[in-house]
């Protein structure tokens, strides 16, 4: 009877550590999956938790989803890059205020508009708030802080 239980136990155990193996390695390659999507030169973006980001890498994403710019506010130091990534069916294009001259930081203008999955990148060398929208849907907006 002891034999018998250690071998059921046994048995338990094992299935029990292959289900979480399975679990385990199913949530890691999700979550490899999903940092993919947004990877921009060599790495994974950092998890945003709050409307601001702070990040001492050398390239920033922001992703333009059907509701906006995600995140809304980012803050970056003086001469890295932030790449906006096209999540949504409308066509996107990063402009700078005011509208409709987009001078308050000069180049600093996609002119034109794109579609899913494209990009816009821009290096930012001066220190400032700058604000920016879609041109093409100007109730979407952001800000970028750079310190």
């Amino acid at each position: 009877m002891l034999r018998a239980m250690s071998k059921n136990s046994f048995l338990i155990l094992t299935v029990g550590l292959a289900a979480l193996i399975l679990v385990i390695g199913a949530t890691g390659l999700k979550r490899e999956t999903d940092l993919n999507n947004y990877a921009v030169g060599g790495g994974p973006p950092e998890v945003i938790e709050s409307p601001t980001q702070t990040t001492t890498t050398s390239a920033v994403i922001v992703v333009y989803l059907t509701a906006g710019y995600e995140p809304v506010i980012v803050t970056i130091r003086k001469g890295e890059t932030v790449s906006w990534i096209n999540r949504s069916e409308e066509m996107m294009q990063v402009a700078s205020d005011p509208h409709p001259t987009h001078d308050f930081y000069p180049g600093f203008d996609q002119l034109y508009g794109v579609g899913q999955g494209q990009t816009y990148t821009f290096t930012f060398d001066k220190p400032g708030i700058w604000n920016y929208y879609n041109h093409l849907n100007p109730a979407h907006a952001g800000r970028i802080v750079v310190i």
